[in-house]
């Protein structure tokens, strides 16, 4: 059927594919990425159901974000390999940074998923795999011109031998924006993935990155670059663990110096996985993820540091599939966190399925929000607030999913998500005619819909 045989890791962090995930979940393959001839990210997410795309012109550089289920973009958790990536405006990651000649597929969860990734994923995960070293050797040049100004050249290439293999990418893009005083841009990026087989069983991978984004108006600049890399043992037919580390920094500046900072992101995830009694799917992890931020415009340094361990169980009984699942996150700040969540799927027929989900999510106060101590932005004497709490919710789903005609699919699937304890700007008189602005938890909030979606393929 349409789509339905797609591998999914990103949903149970094991290996699924879509007609068996638990989860409302949709994958994007490199080829419905050509077919669809898009050059972004957002773009590329713009067709999925329950996905809106934010596309922002203006002086920041944001290009795309993206909403899940309502939620706002702050609560979408962008990964790259299980990396988390950084750099936006708002609070929120700005997909434009990932060059698309590089994905070899997109995974996207909907839903509450901090069991399994911590804070973030209130609305849901979007975790961009990329393409994998190539066995035989490869090169690619792709030239393109748009309206507007738009340039893009894409390179890459790659091979393996005798177990050691590289995939190189560079991707330049060039645009005059809607105005191009203030909208015209030009960015970099460069992309390796290097893979060692240390034996049949072990593999060693790693990817170092760099881009640089950079803006005419007040020669605002945005630079990235980083290393993921991690090593997969495959101890038995049943039996994997993974080990993985990353480093990711964020430095961004203008011509008037308001607006500078670096922001380092360090990360470890050890994750196992075994089958047991051949219908118990036992996973267990521990996510190690520091933060060192570096502010000279607001003048303040600060991290912060979060431990979060985390188990699962996907138990087969067929034609019911039940996963259960907790994770519990320490901060050196706001304390602890404990978040569950249930998923079913009952197959009624092999065409006819339902499935549905429960869980608890939150979304972590920034570092701006604890640490900025007092600033001045405007009319307005920002102060940090040390005793903000994360940002709660709730959110569960039901839906069903028909198949029909061989290559036809049909879904339905209703969704809410509560949250409390948001975190919300408020301001009270100042000196001088200037005014306080800082951040408190106070407000509530709630999204729900439905989600319809037919997906088929014409004509092969």
């Amino acid at each position: 059927a349409f789509g339905l045989g797609e591998v999914i890791v990103s949903a149970t962090k094991t290996e699924h594919t879509l007609d068996d995930v638990p989860v409302a979940a949709k994958v994007i393959t490199k080829e419905q990425i050509e077919k669809m001839n898009v050059k972004t990210v957002q773009d590329a997410l713009r067709k999925v159901g329950g996905i809106r795309v934010r596309r922002n012109v203006g002086s920041w550089g944001d290009k795309g974000k993206v909403e899940i289920w309502g939620t706002c973009p702050k609560h979408a958790l962008i990964l790259v390999d299980g990396q988390r990536i950084h750099g936006g405006h708002g609070k929120a990651v700005d997909l434009q940074q990932i060059p698309v000649d590089v994905i070899e597929r997109i995974e996207i969860v909907k839903g509450p998923a901090s069991v399994l990734y911590g804070s973030d994923a209130i609305g849901g995960v979007i975790n961009i795999i990329t393409k994998p070293v190539p066995d035989k050797p490869t090169i690619s040049v792709s030239p393109s011109f748009g309206n507007r100004g738009t340039r893009i050249f894409e390179l890459n290439g790659g091979g393996k031998s005798g177990g050691i293999g590289a995939l190189l990418n560079y991707t330049f893009r060039h645009s005059n924006g809607v105005d191009k005083k203030t909208d015209e841009f030009h960015e970099h990026f460069v992309d390796g993935k290097f893979q060692f087989d240390i034996s049949e069983s072990m593999k060693l991978s790693a990817r170092p990155f760099y881009s640089i984004h950079e803006m005419e108006y007040e020669k605002r600049k945005q630079e990235r670059w980083g290393i993921n890399s991690a090593v997969k043992w495959s101890a038995d037919k049943d039996t994997a663990v993974t080990l993985r580390g990353s480093f990711f920094r964020y430095k961004h500046w203008t011509s008037n110096k308001k607006s500078d900072w670096d922001n380092d992101n360090y990360e470890l995830e050890l994750l196992f996985s075994r089958l047991f009694f051949e219908n118990h799917l036992f996973t267990a992890g521990y996510h190690f993820w520091k933060q060192d931020i570096d502010d000279r415009g607001k003048r303040y340094k600060a991290d912060q540091t979060t431990h979060g361990l985390f188990l699962q169980d996907e138990i087969d009984l067929s034609p019911l599939m039940v996963t259960l699942g907790g994770r519990l996150d320490k901060h050196d700040e706001w304390g602890s966190r404990f978040n569950p969540k249930l998923s079913v799927l009952y197959k009624i027929t092999e065409d006819l399925k339902i499935r549905g989900s429960a869980g608890k999510a939150f979304k972590a106060p920034t570092l701006v929000e604890l640490y900025a101590g007092e600033w001045r932005m405007g009319r307005y004497i920002v102060r940090a607030n040390p005793d903000l709490k994360p940002e709660k919710s709730v959110g569960t789903s039901l839906g069903v999913e028909y198949r029909f005609l061989e290559d036809y699919v049909f879904n339905l699937t209703f969704f809410r998500n509560d949250i409390k304890d948001v975190i919300c700007r408020y301001t009270t008189p100042g000196p001088r005619g200037l005014r306080y602005l800082s951040w408190q938890n106070y407000a509530k909030a709630r999204t729900q819909g439905l989600e319809l979606n037919l997906s088929g393929e014409v004509s092969k």
